[in-house]
């Protein structure tokens, strides 16, 4: 199980559902849990511009709850060209993912799915 746990992390796969004017947004599947309604998952924001911090990229740990369009934050990493710039495991609070676009999409794409998945959650 640990090693489908590190493959899952280490050797993600990507599947691209959106994009904006400053980024696409991917997510893991192999990553999605499904608990009591509530499903988490591993997002990849991909900056189509290094930001000021030096970052390109930030993967995000997402929680959403389907029945009521809303998703928050279980962690992010935050990646530059030299590797981590940083990260936070901090619980974020709820916010409404229809008030944007790209989060939308997500919701909409792995509320579809209902198949569970074993893996544990991500730290960062």
């Amino acid at each position: 199980m640990a090693a489908a746990t590190a493959n899952a992390q280490f050797f993600p796969s990507w599947s691209q559902v959106t994009e904006s004017r400053s980024a696409t947004y991917s997510i893991d599947l192999k990553t999605l849990q499904i608990n009591d309604g509530f499903r988490q998952v591993l997002v990849l924001e991909n900056f189509r511009q290094q930001d000021r911090d030096g970052a390109t990229s930030v993967r995000h740990s997402l929680e959403f709850d389907c029945s009521r369009n809303r998703y928050r934050s279980l962690g992010f990493w935050r990646i530059g060209v030299n590797g981590p710039i940083a990260s936070s495991a901090a619980i974020g609070n709820w916010s409404n993912a229809v008030s944007d676009k790209s989060i939308e999409a997500i919701l909409r794409s792995i509320c579809s799915h209902n198949k569970p998945t074993a893996l544990p959650s991500w730290k960062p």
